[in-house]
């Protein structure tokens, strides 16, 4: 809402091929590429950020045939190890399988770069803003309204940063009009810790439970160069969390009714694909009975397709019930004919249809 009416947003993959067309017809001047920013997340993503790697890299080569001039590189904190400063003039030794991918990245850039391009390698401290679902502030919600613990990596002393969306913004458009390159640390800079955000959270959500992993950071990003433009932060995160937690993100505490309500919807939910389950057998049953009176119908296995219908509705926990079910049907419809039930294993074409039902 806050780009200009000139200004057109694409929304493609870095890694599909029409964005690297879109590089080549469009003639841009600059690139930014966002490879990692939240840096306060609980997870990994590598497996994210691999594929992202492979984006870069076919970026990096489309940009330098096109004629781009500038290449930005976004990425966070987490290239560094637990036990370094984060300086801009740090060489980081990442600990984490995160900070690995993203520290090739950052190499990707530095080694990859076609002649004549000039690059500028961004580290933040985690984005944040209101509506954004990614953030930081965002999750801790989240957590509260679904009664999860928040999990945090380090301890109550560890040092945390949040930086507004809007801020970041202000420094890259004075980057690029600066002509700034080499490496830019962007950050709040208030020093913060986890337990003081977590006092802050409790105002708000005073059954949030925060937990540690262990561990901790020396310290989140240091750095100058964000000054040489002229960039002042002019968001505070501890200023703003009435405008983060607004009531649409807020849960609301549900009444006595409500939650009795909210249990016995819960409890039918999970009984629902059980009595569906009970009642596709029953008429299956039904269907094999009729069909062995009617030469049309017999041609169907009912107990197949029992199966395939529950399997695919339900997940392979109810295919595989359904799949017992069908192969005992099989065994009492074989018992029903006067037959011994050892003579079902001996007789080997009778292990094709209960092969199939498992299979299925």
């Amino acid at each position: 809402d806050r780009l200009a009416h000139d200004v057109k947003y694409q929304d493609v993959h870095p890694n599909h091929p029409d964005a690297l067309r879109l590089i080549e017809a469009s003639g841009y001047e600059a690139v930014l590429f966002f490879f990692a920013c939240q840096c306060e997340a609980a997870g990994e993503y590598g497996c994210v950020q691999g594929a992202m790697l492979d984006a870069l890299y076919a970026m990096l080569g489309r940009c330098g045939r096109s004629g781009v001039k500038r290449f930005v590189l976004l990425t966070d904190r987490r290239v560094f190890g637990d036990a370094q400063e984060g300086r801009e003039d740090e060489t980081p030794f990442p600990d984490t399988p995160t900070g690995v991918v993203i520290k090739a990245a950052e190499d990707c850039l530095a080694h990859g770069t076609p002649e004549g391009m000039d690059t500028l390698l961004v580290r933040v401290t985690s984005p944040y803003e209101p509506g954004d679902c990614s953030s930081f502030f965002a999750r801790a919600a989240a957590c509260a309204a679904g009664k999860r613990p928040l999990v945090l990596s380090g301890s109550r002393q560890t040092p945390c940063d949040f930086v507004h969306a809007d801020d970041l913004a202000a420094f890259l458009d004075f980057a690029l009009g600066d002509n700034l390159s080499g490496v830019a640390h962007v950050f709040y800079g208030r020093p913060c810790t986890y337990g003081e955000v977590e006092n802050l959270l409790h105002r708000y959500y005073p059954q949030l439970e925060c937990t540690y992993a262990g561990g901790g950071r020396a310290g989140t990003l240091m750095g100058t160069a964000m000054r040489r433009v002229d960039w002042v932060p002019r968001h505070d995160f501890s200023r703003e969390l009435d405008t983060l937690f607004e009531k649409k993100m807020r849960p609301i505490p549900a009444s006595h009714g409500e939650k009795r309500q909210s249990r016995l919807s819960r409890l039918l939910r999970g009984l629902l694909p059980w009595a569906e389950l009970l009642l596709m057998a029953l008429l299956t049953l039904a269907a094999e009975d009729a069909a062995r009176e009617n030469a049309l119908f017999s041609v169907v296995d009912y107990r197949l397709l029992f199966v395939a219908i529950m399997g695919n509705v339900h997940g392979i926990r109810f295919g595989v019930l359904a799949a017992l079910l069908a192969c005992v049907h099989y065994a009492l419809a074989w018992t029903s004919q006067g037959q011994e039930l050892y003579m079902l294993l001996y007789n080997a074409d009778h292990w094709l249809p209960l092969g199939c039902y498992m299979l299925c």
